[in-house]
């Protein structure tokens, strides 16, 4: 009975050690995940930034006002 006792608690060692392997490798998972999604935020930030910036410019530009055209004399087929 001892016999089997230890063999199954070197069993439940042994899937403890592979549970923990595979719980830090989930957590170096979502360590990278979490790092590439700050990158991506802030990437993002930049652009938005920038595009905002170039809003404001083109709102503070003056308006463009199209010159009057001549007179045209005619109905234009005279013209050729």
């Amino acid at each position: 009975m001892c016999k089997e006792l230890d063999e199954r608690g070197v069993a439940d060692v042994n899937k403890l050690g592979e549970q923990n392997v595979i719980v830090e490798n989930l957590t170096m998972n979502v360590a990278m995940h979490n790092r590439t999604i700050s990158n991506l935020v802030e990437d993002h930030k930049e652009i938005i930034d920038r595009h905002t910036k170039e809003i404001e410019e083109l709102k503070n530009k003056p308006a463009f006002e199209m010159p009057e055209m001549p007179a045209v004399k005619g109905d234009g087929l005279d013209m050729a």
